[in-house]
């Protein structure tokens, strides 16, 4: 049984869902198109996926958000700077926890809402280590993990920002000066990146 694993309905692509839901827009996920990877990102992810970590959790992009691909680097982030994570409805996508059982990625969403407003989810335990080889558990600021967190709310941010600014230019297309008209101001610059990356809290060996 592998989680976070399914298919988009219409093409039957395998895909990783990051993101069941995305804050603020519950009838899309974020998913990654695992077919379409490099080797190296593939194997990288799919050691994520299958980690203990994450198959102890239903929040995967906390865990991608800990964990490091073979060249030391973030593996969430670089799935966000490269592109990787797709936007797609909710109800398009089907999970796939084992070749025999199949779950609609819109009916998960709905049983673990259920669960969070009647208990929360005990926290992984995580066993310190002194160094991060690519594919293991990147070491916490703390006991909150309050980098990973903060990394996820930013790319999520990101993502929404960028989807706003597409909006604005479908309508001003649609209805040129509309922006205008109803005294908002004009946006067509894409969102800025924030400079800099995250420091690591720990050095990763990386793999050939």
């Amino acid at each position: 049984m592998i989680k976070h694993t399914g298919r988009v309905d219409s093409t039957n692509r395998r895909v990783v869902v990051v993101f069941p839901s995305i804050p603020e827009d519950q009838d899309n996920c974020l998913v990654v198109d695992i077919n379409s990877l490099e080797q190296r990102y593939h194997d990288g992810l799919m050691q994520a996926v299958e980690s203990p970590e994450a198959q102890a959790s239903n929040k995967l992009f906390e865990v991608l958000g800990r964990k490091l691909f073979w060249d030391g680097k973030n593996i969430l982030t670089t799935l966000h700077e490269k592109g990787f994570l797709r936007r797609v409805p909710v109800d398009t996508i089907t999970l796939l926890p084992s070749p025999t059982e199949t779950l609609p990625l819109k009916e998960f969403n709905a049983y673990q809402k259920m669960v969070e407003e009647t208990k929360e989810e005990p926290a992984i335990p995580q066993t310190p280590d002194s160094s991060t080889k690519a594919g293991e558990m990147q070491q916490p600021a703390d006991e909150n993990d309050q980098d990973g967190i903060a990394r996820n709310l930013l790319i999520q941010a990101e993502m929404m920002e960028a989807d706003a600014h597409k909006k604005r230019a479908e309508a001003e297309s649609v209805s040129p000066g509309i922006q205008k008209k109803l005294g908002k101001e004009l946006v067509y610059a894409e969102p800025k990146r924030p400079r800099g990356r995250p420091k690591k809290e720990a050095t990763a060996e990386t793999t050939a």
